[in-house]
């Protein structure tokens, strides 16, 4: 099993949720232990459990878990906004490790009695309770920048802030990789050109048909004309469509 999620791995969980958790309701949230969750989807013949570990991990499974007796008060909290209510949504912030859950009124998304849960895989990761605006209502941790609270409740989960994944350019690649040292490979290159990350670029480098290894001072052909150039950016292409 994978010990942390990358954002490739959040945008492959986040198709899945869309196809098999939208539109059921959240019937139960339980404690596992203080960082893991249990919540319980269901509807008329189908249940669906998902374990959320923060900060690590988060897929459906099929095996019920030891629950905590005693509720935490954050769980409590949880289940007073959001229990038997209609999961609408579930998307990824841009190419950052976050889920957000939606639980919409029929108003709509933008209106008042909409809920969310925003689910961190960076870091110490963390859980959020938001309401429609995304004002902060609970958190499984308050977050400390330079002695500053960046999280708490009360406050707003900034959205804004998140990495958004652009198509690539042709010149701008090729530019990019002129600047390679001698020691650089592409993998180690391309980890480090747009918002893809590591593991997306990495695969944007094997559906190319290229090596991650590959030396690109001295072993790429970095005409923007070039087979391989050519490969790399219709296999963008692919990623981002992703």
């Amino acid at each position: 099993m994978k010990q942390r999620f990358s954002a490739l791995d959040v945008r492959a969980i986040v198709t899945a949720f869309q196809q098999r958790l939208v539109g059921l309701r959240l019937q139960g949230i339980y404690d596992v232990n203080a960082k893991t969750f249990l919540l319980k989807f269901t509807k008329p013949d189908c249940k669906e459990l998902v374990i959320v570990e923060s900060g690590i991990r988060i897929h459906t499974t099929d095996f019920t878990r030891d629950k905590s007796i005693t509720p935490s008060s954050f769980c409590m909290k949880l289940r007073k906004h959001l229990k038997a209510r209609r999961l609408t949504g579930v998307r990824q912030l841009g190419m950052d490790r976050v889920i957000d859950f939606e639980f919409a009124v029929a108003a709509g998304a933008h209106a008042e009695g909409t809920y969310h849960i925003m689910c961190e895989f960076y870091a110490s990761g963390n859980v959020i309770l938001t309401d429609y605006q995304y004002n902060i209502l609970a958190l499984l941790r308050v977050v400390h920048i330079e002695d500053e609270k960046a999280f708490a409740v009360g406050m707003k989960y900034e959205l804004e802030g998140s990495r958004s994944i652009e198509p690539v350019d042709r010149v701008q690649l090729v530019e990019y990789l002129k600047k390679a040292a001698p020691k650089d490979t592409l993998k180690r290159m391309l980890a480090m050109f747009g918002t893809y990350g590591p593991a997306l670029s990495e695969h944007v480098i094997l559906r190319a048909g290229l090596t991650p290894s590959l030396k690109v001072a001295t072993a790429l052909d970095i005409d923007p004309q070039s087979p391989q150039i050519s490969a790399l950016v219709e296999a963008y292409r692919d990623a981002f469509d992703i």
